[in-house]
């Protein structure tokens, strides 16, 4: 049975009263209505008719000026509830749960990840026919808190290289036998060779994805909220790194930063078979919205995801060998990223904590 997701994580849910605004008719003869906003406690009112309505007469047209206002004033809200979730947070430093010392190792070598020239190079090159693409980094998203996450299924017996040989899997080939099976293993998102820049590009990318060596391999990521693409950035046979892109079909992705995807030993001589990540938001926009609107961890939909894989991984497992697979309680953390950020990217010792001397 699925245990509980370790150690709480606490987020700020912040509910904000915005500024209301109403525009008045526009009258007989084009004249201004009863224009001058009212404030109201979250949603606009409306006094005397919807924003911007014209009336019988023939004054000018406000179309064009009327969309510019509400594009101020939606760029005013945003500033309002980022100012607002940032005063929580400086208010209660208990609103984002510290990551304990020991962990923060764990992670960085993936936030200190960087792409290799090569694969940078690839990305330009699409870039010159489609100014649409860029590798979405970790150091430039806009999000206040950083994910750092591991789910993992523990494995005890490897099995069967074919149904009733005596051969079994290694670890590095059973891994290659969980990346053919990506897609099966996840009922939350698809992953699939980059389709969508023509049919030489989709061509290449499947076949390097389907091989030995999927080193630069690009995929289109179907996730449950928000599509994304990615780039396989770091391969070996023990694991490999999938890092987030901005494509001309999505767009950016949901998030920006690295996910790795491997297997470690245990001291038991049994093996974890594991996916672990760091990202933030991408948009710090997004973020605070998800917050503000009640929407207690922004990371909720990405956990479901990953949650699924283990669940689906561990019965791909039994099925194989029963009983030889078993859930690893999540392990997720959510620190704000100011607060992490020079020791997550090798700049400052884990000293440099509030309580890591």
């Amino acid at each position: 049975m699925y245990g509980n997701a370790g150690p709480p994580t606490y987020f700020v849910e912040c509910t904000f009263g915005g500024s209301g605004f109403n525009g008045g008719n526009r009258g007989p003869g084009g004249n201004s209505g009863n224009g001058t906003g009212d404030t109201g406690s979250g949603t606009s009112t409306s006094g005397g008719g919807s924003y911007g309505d014209t009336g019988p007469g023939t004054g000018p047209n406000t179309g064009d000026a009327e969309s510019d206002t509400l594009d101020k004033l939606e760029k005013r809200n945003r500033e309002i509830r980022e100012r607002a979730l940032k005063e929580k947070i400086e208010e209660d430093s208990f609103l984002l749960l510290d990551v304990p010392c020991d962990e923060i190792p764990k992670w960085q070598p993936l936030a200190q990840h960087e792409v290799s020239t090569e694969l940078v190079n690839k990305i330009d090159g699409l870039f010159q026919n489609d100014n649409d693409w860029a590798i979405n980094s970790l150091e430039n998203a806009g999000g206040a808190i950083v994910n750092m996450d591991y789910f993992a299924v523990n494995i005890t017996k490897m099995p069967p290289l074919s149904s009733g040989s005596p051969l079994l899997h290694s670890p590095k080939s059973l891994l290659r036998l969980i990346r053919s099976q990506l897609n099966n293993l996840s009922d939350e998102a698809s992953f699939d060779p980059y389709c969508f820049s023509g049919q030489s590009m989709c061509d290449q990318e499947t076949a390097l994805w389907n091989s030995f060596f999927p080193l630069g391999a690009i995929l289109s990521l179907d996730l449950a909220i928000d599509d994304g693409s990615v780039m396989v950035t770091k391969f070996d046979s023990n694991s490999w790194y999938f890092t987030t892109l901005e494509d001309p079909k999505y767009g950016d992705h949901p998030v920006a930063g690295t996910r790795q995807f491997g297997f470690e030993q245990q001291a038991d001589g049994s093996y974890d078979f594991f996916v672990r990540g760091v990202d933030r938001i991408d948009s710090r926009g997004l973020e605070i919205i998800a917050s503000g609107f009640g929407v207690r961890d922004p990371f909720r939909d990405a956990d479901a995801t990953w949650i699924n894989f283990q669940e689906n991984l561990q019965n791909y497992l039994n099925d194989l060998v029963e009983g030889s697979a078993s859930i690893v309680v999540p392990t997720t953390w959510r620190p704000d990223w100011d607060d992490v950020q020079e020791v997550l990217n090798g700049n400052k010792p884990i000293s440099y904590l509030d309580g890591c001397d």
